[in-house]
């Protein structure tokens, strides 16, 4: 590692975080993936390993109930802040956060059902709304 209080500033969030549960209405990330995903990184933290590509490369499977999963949008924002961490320790950001691609389309990736079904119904109206 480079940087110990940045290891250690992963560590921290690592062991702090907390999810929501999503409600009936919504889907969410399965449970013990996101739970098992968390433990490795922080397995790899404790190792002196990087992190940033295993964060950046990660999809998550849809929780099986609707009432069974984390929140999307908590979990995509939570990688999103870990991914900076995990940029400074690998001496590819600086601390003011400089040279890190936007990645706040995380939630557009194919894992998140809601949001294609949506584009797709949306597509769909405006064919036909022009044929």
């Amino acid at each position: 590692m480079h940087d110990g209080s940045v290891a250690e500033r992963l560590l921290t969030d690592l062991n702090d975080v907390r999810f929501r549960m999503t409600r009936r209405s919504a889907a969410g990330y399965d449970v013990a993936a996101v739970d098992g995903f968390v433990d490795e990184l922080e397995a790899k933290v404790k190792k002196g390993e990087s992190v940033l590509v295993p964060i950046q490369m990660v999809r998550f499977p849809m929780a099986r109930r609707r009432d069974d999963g984390y929140v999307v949008m908590d979990v995509d924002s939570f990688l999103d802040r870990l991914e900076k961490v995990a940029a400074m320790q690998d001496g590819k950001l600086s601390e003011t956060g400089v040279s890190l691609p936007d990645t706040s389309t995380r939630w557009l990736r194919p894992s998140n059902p809601v949001l294609w079904m949506a584009l797709l119904g949306l597509v769909a109206v405006i064919v036909l709304y022009f044929l």
